[in-house]
């Protein structure tokens, strides 16, 4: 029994390690990523988010990240003969809903509630074989479920650009210029007509083109990266003999990355128009192409402007920014408050570092802007600081424990109601969260 123990702690040692463990030539990878924590406020319950993982944090999402999210992750590498590899990688979610605590055994469904307050999901599924273009050695080929090229803005968990899905293609062709990537990926809309698939649903087919150019160096400390996606439903005979909309869309990112006094800068610019015309507005930017117009709230086209980076000020104090900007134009004016709406959104976060592991950040977030469906221009303010300790294990995997308090204010937050019937505006929230990637 003793060795059977041993043997048990062994291999669970070596799957949370990350590390490879197989025969010559392959390797075992555990990855991911993960956020939990308790708050409440001085009025008492729980703390109402402005944010989250779907629709971004634009005061920045410190302290205001409510939900329990986990992404677990598996790979399995092959190298073959020299610049030649294979790898099967994986990936699953868990996330509850926010408000959705029950101590230490927790189901994704709510005790004694019949609707889910939570979800697994696969996230991942694919199979990348990398050098066995002979035209093109340092090229890989790929297919299945991916998380494709995301882009994001950290401070915000903004994925300003994030064709994930179903797909196949070919990436990381050196032209001389810069690499380049092609994929078609597909996902699905929500349609009137036509045969229901497996899951009785009638469904449009969404295909969308990606292109991408990216690597180009202009300098030793900038590069050029470009992206194009093209989407269009391809709807059945039942389908197009019923005259459903087949509208198709254009998503356009530019992207500068330079390296300026020892920090790192990033600066985006976005436009998008017709199918995709909300590209360029929310976040996980390029992931839905409608095709269907479902109110006429949807926009005809929008555009956005990004500027987030790090920047060192002495050797203990770092400058965390972000800076947005966003224009969007609806469809209609039909029962429709806002025909162009819009969005500013501020964040600094400073942060002084004690020494290897101890540190103090303070996050000052301002956000206004107008959606569609509002009649009135809505403001939010944060001020939060928090005390973190991070020991940097490797550069995968680095823990992080913090302790925060602070506020919202401003009309967004005099207007919340969900944990507070006098709203939220000044409320002071404190907590203790635990994240990691690894």
């Amino acid at each position: 029994m003793k060795k059977l123990n041993l043997v048990a702690v062994s291999v669970l040692a070596a799957l949370s390690s990350g590390t490879s463990f197989a025969s010559e030539g392959e390797n075992f990878d555990y990855y991911g990523y993960g956020r939990a924590g308790i708050s409440t406020t001085t009025d008492g319950g729980e703390q109402g988010c402005y944010g989250s993982g779907a629709d971004g944090h634009y005061t920045g999402r410190l302290g205001d990240e409510c939900e329990t999210y986990l992404e677990m992750g598996f790979s399995k590498g092959f190298t073959q003969e020299a610049g030649k590899s294979i790898d099967i990688n994986s990936m699953l979610s868990i996330e509850t809903a926010q408000g959705a605590q029950f101590n230490d055994y927790q189901s994704v469904v709510e005790p004694g509630v019949s609707d889910a307050k939570g979800d697994i999901a696969l996230r991942q599924f694919n199979v990348i074989a990398t050098g066995y273009l002979n035209s093109a050695p340092e090229a890989s080929i790929w297919a299945g479920k991916r998380y494709y090229k995301r882009k994001d803005v950290g401070l915000l968990d903004l994925f300003y650009l994030n064709n994930s899905g179903y797909g196949a293609g070919i990436e990381n062709v050196n032209t001389g210029i810069g690499d380049l990537s092609a994929a078609w990926i597909t996902g699905d809309q929500v349609a009137y007509t036509g045969k229901t698939n497996a899951s009785n649903q009638r469904m449009v087919q969404v295909n969308k083109l990606d292109l991408r150019l990216e690597n180009i160096e202009l300098s030793s400390s900038a590069k050029l990266a470009f992206a194009l996606i093209y989407g269009f439903g391809d709807v059945n005979q039942s389908q197009d003999n019923a005259g459903e909309p087949s509208d198709d869309g254009l998503f356009l990112t530019a992207e500068l990355d330079s390296n300026i006094w020892n920090g790192q800068h990033t600066l985006v610019a976005q436009y998008s128009t017709d199918a995709l015309g909300d590209a360029a507005w929310r976040n996980a930017s390029g992931s839905k192409v409608k095709t269907y117009a479902t109110w006429e709230g949807d926009m005809e086209s929008s555009s956005r402007l990004i500027a987030y980076g790090s920047q060192p000020i002495t050797q203990s104090l770092i400058m965390d920014y972000s800076l947005l900007y966003a224009q969007g134009e609806t469809k209609s004016s039909s029962n429709v408050a806002e025909e162009n709406p819009f969005r500013i959104s501020t964040v600094i976060s400073p942060s002084y570092h004690w020494d290897e592991v101890n540190s103090t950040r303070i996050e000052l977030g301002y956000e206004k802007g107008q959606e569609s469906y509002q009649v009135e221009e809505q403001d939010l303010f944060k001020l939060m600081i928090a005390q973190e300790f991070s020991p940097k294990i490797s550069d995968k995997f680095k823990p992080t424990l913090r302790a925060y308090v602070g506020s919202f204010f401003g009309s967004t937050a005099e207007e919340n109601r969900v944990v507070n019937n006098a709203g939220d505006d000044g409320t002071i929230r404190f907590g203790v969260q635990a994240s990691a990637s690894w």
